[in-house]
């Protein structure tokens, strides 16, 4: 069984191939194609998470609730064992392509540390290991880069521009990426695609996997990318993901419902200059990567105006500090109603003895009013809350202890009664 090993690079389409294969990930087997569920889908990204390393600070550990090594290395051993299952069923089930699709493999997994750790999970699972990755001029990547960079309260401008797009730094350098991966899974086994080439990259994986000629339905692609405006909101609040090393949640304000009208601009020749820095490093790519030619990295300049709209993204930089304190007291106040609801519920389910459910519902209260409790306004009023929902929840628990005892009990008597039958039967 071969694995097909999708590593981007990022803002190549990987959300559209993640989606398209999550969509038909129960018809695929049916043409021998497994798509990893254990992995996590639609994007596989706990293996990313196995490849970083020990003490990384990273949003990706976490969202899988990985605070210390040792929550790094039980993680790895649990992922190990699932991951060997899923595939032992793939093997038994007929399945000749094995594929894993994360982005994150290529922007996160940047050491040979990472990628070795990834070749020593893998290749003992499989026959053959062949590394999918689709390349895009840099210009063009840092432009389609700056949405993700907003959505996650980064500064978006011309002066980040000027200071990412270097050749040295490693979420550019095309070379260093397909070098690092040849030498530890082979050279004959990476399949660069260039991107501004490719019609569609769905079509390239579905050639890869011998897919082509099926009916395997497409998805509506969605576009990710922000509208200018809103980038300068973004900008303008700064509301990071991760916060004081916690994920943050209180910066949700409806940013994928806002219209794209006008995408992010950077004029021609400013686009040019920077471009070329990669001039070398690029005509390299090509001589080592037959299927790559120089054009490849070369942007579309007609796509490029004569002005740009990027200076426009400070525009709203005076209105930050407002625009923040709405944005945070609108969601500390939805997470203070869902606290409420929590409190009352848990009590509701302890009257009619739903104790599981109430124990759930009284420990999602007190993830709800920590996150209130981010919010000035209600630190005072959910210190209330949580006494309260403690209480609860300290109840609830006591009384599906003393319920788990009786159980026990109740079967144990049951267990001695049948072995009394038993022996009366024998007398």
């Amino acid at each position: 069984m071969e694995l097909v090993l999708h590593i981007g690079c990022e803002k190549t389409g990987t959300s559209s191939i993640q989606r398209w294969l999550d969509h038909n990930a129960q018809a695929l087997p049916q043409h021998n194609v497994f798509y990893s569920k254990v992995l996590e889908r639609p994007n596989n990204r706990r293996l990313a998470v196995y490849g970083l390393e020990n003490g990384r600070q990273d949003e990706l550990l976490l969202h899988a609730n990985i605070k210390s090594a040792v929550d790094h290395d039980k993680f790895r051993e649990r992922m190990r064992y699932e991951l060997k299952q899923e595939v032992a069923i793939a093997r038994k089930r007929g399945i000749t392509h094995f594929v894993i699709s994360n982005e994150h493999l290529q922007s996160r997994c940047t050491k040979d540390e990472n990628v070795s750790a990834l070749r020593d999970l893998l290749a003992p699972l499989f026959d053959r290991v062949r590394v999918l990755v689709f390349v895009r001029p840099q210009l063009d990547t840092c432009l389609s880069l700056a949405s993700t960079q907003a959505r996650n309260g980064r500064e978006v401008s011309r002066a980040w521009m000027e200071r990412a797009l270097r050749p040295e730094h490693p979420y550019y350098d095309m070379v260093s990426l397909l070098d690092r991966w040849a030498r530890l899974f082979g050279k004959e086994n990476i399949v660069p695609v260039p991107f501004r080439r490719c019609k569609d990259v769905i079509t390239e994986l579905e050639t890869m996997l011998g897919l082509n000629g099926t009916d395997l339905p497409r998805i509506k692609i969605v576009n990710e990318a922000l509208d200018y405006r809103v980038i300068a909101l973004c900008n303008a609040m700064q509301l990071r993901g991760v916060e004081n090393g916690e994920l943050n949640n209180n910066r949700k304000f409806y940013i994928e419902d806002l219209p794209t009208e006008h995408k992010l601009t950077i004029d021609r020749s400013a686009g040019q200059t920077l471009q070329k820095r990669f001039a070398a490093q690029n005509a390299e790519l090509a001589r080592e990567w037959p299927s790559l030619m120089p054009e490849d990295m070369e942007p579309d300049w007609s796509r490029y105006p004569e002005e740009g709209n990027i200076d426009r993204v400070l525009d709203l930089m005076a209105c930050g500090p407002i625009l923040r304190y709405v944005v945070e007291r609108y969601n500390a106040e939805l997470w203070w109603h869902q606290a409420r609801w929590a409190a009352s519920q848990a009590a509701r389910d302890g009257m009619l003895a739903k104790l599981d459910d109430g124990i759930r519902v009284a420990e999602f209260g007190l993830r709800a009013v920590a996150e209130a409790m981010r919010c000035e306004v209600y630190q005072e009023k959910g210190v209330r809350m949580t006494e309260k929902l403690e209480l609860r929840l300290d109840r609830l628990r006591s009384r599906k202890q003393r319920e788990l005892a009786e159980q026990a009990q109740q079967a144990e008597f049951e267990q001695i009664e049948l072995k009394i039958a038993s022996m009366e039967a024998i007398l």
